[in-house]
């Protein structure tokens, strides 16, 4: 019976670094081929220039760096500096421009993207509001200017 527990668990154990080290490279494997498939269409690594937003890109034009990285909304004014890593040859990693940021508002291109569809939002941040109804007593709408004056708290 001892054998047979041995057995079993060695088993187990090759089995799950072999599903390990499968699935841990697959992400690396497709960037790396996507970045020679396509040259001059990912940016990155040490050295290179943020990358520029996009004039005139609507929802139904993705393109490679979109589905990289997230697309940008056309409100989108900040840059995107790529990282310095293992990947920042593939453009697969970015770095979020804390300088730009207000407080716990994410830019949309770091959460919008839905792979399924590749809709990009263009959300108008003029336009756009935040209300909070339901279980509340009163409920609140706020526009994006009066979310940037509340006090940002972290802890």
């Amino acid at each position: 019976m001892n054998s047979k527990m041995s057995d079993r668990r060695g088993f187990l154990k090759r089995s799950a670094a072999l599903a390990g080290l499968a699935v841990g490279s697959i992400p690396f494997a497709n960037g790396k081929a996507l970045a020679s498939v396509t040259p001059g269409l990912i940016n990155g690594g040490i050295g290179s220039e943020p990358i520029p937003n996009k004039e005139g890109v609507t929802p139904d034009e993705p393109n490679i760096q979109d589905l990289l990285y997230g697309g940008r909304s056309r409100y989108e004014t900040t840059v995107r500096s790529p990282s310095i890593g293992t990947l920042g040859d593939t453009g697969l990693r970015n770095l979020t421009p804390l300088q730009d940021s207000i407080g716990v508002i994410t830019p949309s291109s770091y959460h919008y993207l839905v792979q399924h569809d590749m809709h990009i939002m263009n959300i108008d941040p003029q336009k756009h509001t935040l209300m909070i109804y339901g279980m509340v007593d009163r409920p609140l709408v706020f526009t994006m200017e009066e979310l940037k004056r509340l006090p940002s708290v972290s802890r």
